[in-house]
């Protein structure tokens, strides 16, 4: 005996048994990745969060791509006069520690297709990447702009400026950090 076809939808028994089973599997599935996903904060003393940035080439960034290397992360927006005004000694901190520092900004409202743009205008010479999600910002707790942040060559998270330093000797003082890396 044929299988009895719904009036409402035109689906059998069995086909609406199997797409409920499907949605409660789909619910369940949903629930274990959200708990699985354990979510990262950002300590001294501590290995440092990932983050979740984009290139201008819309690749993903990861801190292991800069593995063995300290890191100095400096989170950026694009409306902050402050931020602008460190791209000029970013840029020296970069070119005096080539191949011994990265240099990364991660830019809190900028898209992949905007960076480009903001780069060649701001003339800066080390990778701007875009937090598009916002997940990197909230990850490193984020509250104020700029935010430098230091990462060992481990990636042990060591030090957080907020704000603009009035250090004079900051560069000095940065040189300084990552000649210590390597001894």
């Amino acid at each position: 005996m044929p299988e009895k076809k719904s009036s409402t939808n035109n689906l059998t028994m069995e086909e609406k048994m199997i797409k409920n089973l499907f949605k409660y599997l789909l619910v369940i599935a949903s629930i274990v990745v959200v708990a699985g996903c354990k979510e990262q904060k950002m300590e001294v003393g501590k290995l440092a969060p990932d983050i979740a940035v984009k290139n201008a080439q819309g690749e993903l960034v990861d801190l292991q791509d800069y593995q063995g290397k300290p890191v100095l992360l400096d989170f950026l927006s694009k409306t902050c006069g402050s931020c602008l005004a460190s791209i000029p000694e970013l840029n020296k901190i970069q070119a005096q520690n080539d191949k011994r520092l990265i240099v990364l900004s991660i830019a809190i409202d900028l898209g992949e297709s905007e960076l480009d743009d903001f780069i060649k205008s701001n003339k800066i010479h080390y990778p701007l990447l875009a937090d598009q999600l916002g997940i990197t910002q909230e990850r490193y707790q984020i509250i104020g702009y700029p935010t430098l942040v230091y990462l060992n060559r481990q990636h042990i998270l060591e030090k957080i400026e907020q704000g603009l330093t009035t250090n004079p000797n900051w560069i000095s003082e940065v040189n300084r950090w990552v000649e210590k890396q390597y001894q």
